[in-house]
């Protein structure tokens, strides 16, 4: 999917998780207005060579987005302009969330030399150490995560998988632990508005939480 598939699709999928049985196509494109997305509302639709100000393009690519969502049999209309997704259209494959960012770190060869340096890049260049002047080495110091603007020490076991026994199908199955988790790099509208997704989770669960202390 592209990106802003993915984060129409996220959208929709966020709204059953918080329990509701749909969302309007009007929510969905006021819900990308938080993300970077919104900045093709102010963007209008030429026709017959004019801006049609009624008709701007974050409207079009949702709608486009939707329709190609719906082909591909990823959500569904519960009735005119209300979507939700559909039951089992996610394929997971296993594999460390996407959405961290390896974090490199270069040194100095010369155990003597305590000379280092933080890289968030897949393929730093080796280099001369600035202190001795001695060559390099380059080894894996740290994932981070920019959803949460922390770092993650296991991924594997912190936010990858959650591997159990399905009585129903007799196979071994996974699924992601956290609903921040990435089976392919997402784009930043995606990663915006999981950060808001969470926040909203987050405000369920106190919500559900609050009101089971209230009937104890």
């Amino acid at each position: 999917m592209q990106g802003i598939q993915k984060t129409i699709y996220d959208i929709i999928k966020t709204s059953r998780e918080l329990g509701l049985p749909y969302i309007t196509t009007h929510d969905i494109i006021e819900e990308s207005k938080k993300t970077s997305l919104g900045v093709k509302a102010t963007e209008f639709v030429i026709m017959n060579g004019k801006p049609d100000l009624e008709y701007n393009k974050l409207t079009a690519a949702t709608w486009q987005a939707l329709q190609n969502l719906k082909h591909k049999e990823l959500i569904r209309n519960t009735s005119h302009g209300k979507w939700t997704v559909k039951a089992h259209s996610e394929k997971y494959k296993p594999s460390i969330c996407k959405a961290l960012i390896l974090e490199n770190k270069i040194s100095c060869s010369d155990d003597q030399c305590s000379w280092y340096e933080l890289a968030k890049e897949n393929n730093p260049r080796k280099h001369k150490c600035p202190v001795c002047g001695k060559s390099t080495r380059i080894e894996f110091n740290r994932w981070h995560c920019p959803i949460k603007n922390c770092y993650i020490a296991a991924p594997e076991s912190q936010c990858e998988l959650l591997h159990g026994f399905d009585s129903e199908k007799r196979v071994m199955s996974a699924t992601p632990m956290k609903p921040c988790y990435f089976a392919k790099t997402p784009s930043k509208p995606e990663i915006e508005h999981t950060i808001i997704k969470l926040k909203l989770l987050a405000e369920k669960a106190e919500r559900e939480q609050a009101e089971s202390m209230e009937h104890t």
